[in-house]
């Protein structure tokens, strides 16, 4: 029976009746006593007869535990796209409402994804002993960063790499990682090697994601056809074509410049494609004239190989 409900006991075959324990019983000498226990009990009868002999018998009453209904959690915040799970207790059967924004809306556990701040109710059921209660449960909506990306530029033979940048968050995730200086940064440098779509996952203090990306086109020309090198140069000091070399052919590798003079003296060698030629030998200014080069690298376009002439002018 339900706490607090009452039920009827009923004893026969006796003159005399005695029950107990006496606790929550209407009469403890009769044959039908009311019974209106707290909590669940076994009551216990001793019939007498005319002669005086006597018997025994026991009944348990049952009180399952009081509803108490509850839902957890009282209220929650959650990013704009996600989803919730609500939990009701204390009942057999339950109803979430509203409908359209919820899922498995007859279960103890309701996974809600609201459009907009939205009270779920639940109504709450205990058939065993007939009672019936409504609980809510605020969902608000946070939203979600206002986020930006961009690149620096595009990635060709001369601009072998690209600065991605992203803005908007306090964390940021960058898909796919590999050719990435640092995927976990706003700032990461990439070195693709194809067309590639990179996106960036960016969060919020709140836990709150956007995602957005950006399209890295790569283009690979001829390396015969790109790679220019002037064929004069004055080293006069007025910073304007002071120097012979590759500054300007960007990310190269396994570099090595050569230059000779007319009888085929190495004059000036560099793997480093950041240094060039000044017109010195030793520290001395080399006399105007034709002087010759070589050179080879690799390159995202394939290897280079070039030699030819340079006049140095005075």
């Amino acid at each position: 029976i339900c706490p607090g409900t009452q039920i009827q006991l009923s004893a026969s075959g006796g003159i005399s009746y005695d029950w107990f324990p006496t606790t929550g019983l209407s009469n403890s000498g009769i044959s039908t006593p009311i019974a209106i226990p707290v909590s669940t009990t076994t009551y216990k009868v001793i019939v007498t007869g005319p002669m005086g002999c006597y018997s025994s018998d026991s009944v348990l009453i049952t009180l399952p535990p009081s509803s108490i209904f509850a839902v957890s959690p009282a209220d929650t915040n959650i990013c704009i796209g996600s989803s919730a799970m609500l939990a009701a207790s204390g009942g057999n059967i339950y109803q979430w409402y509203p409908l359209g924004t919820v899922m498995n809306a007859t279960s103890a556990s309701a996974l809600v994804s609201p459009l907009e701040n939205t009270t779920y109710k639940v109504v709450i059921t205990d058939t065993i002993c007939q009672k019936t209660d409504s609980l809510f449960v605020p969902v608000n909506l946070m939203s979600l960063p206002n986020t930006s990306i961009a690149k620096s530029n595009d990635v060709n033979c001369i601009l072998g790499q690209v600065q991605l940048r992203a803005a908007g968050g306090i964390n940021y995730h960058w898909e796919p990682a590999n050719a990435l200086s640092e995927p976990n940064s706003a700032f990461p440098i990439a070195n693709p090697s194809v067309t590639t779509t990179y996106t960036v996952s960016i969060s919020d203090i709140n836990g709150c994601a956007a995602k957005d990306s950006i399209i890295v086109n790569v283009s690979k020309g001829d390396p015969a056809n790109g790679y220019l090198l002037p064929n004069a140069f004055t080293p006069n000091g007025d910073g304007i074509n002071d120097c012979f070399g590759v500054q300007k052919w960007g990310m190269v590798q396994k570099l090595e410049l050569f230059i000779y003079d007319r009888w085929g003296k190495l004059i000036f060698y560099t793997k480093d494609a950041s240094r060039c030629w000044d017109g010195t030998y030793h520290a001395k200014s080399q006399p105007a004239g034709t002087y010759i080069y070589q050179i080879k690298a690799e390159s995202i376009c394939g290897s280079i190989f070039r030699k030819g002439t340079v006049t140095l002018l005075k």
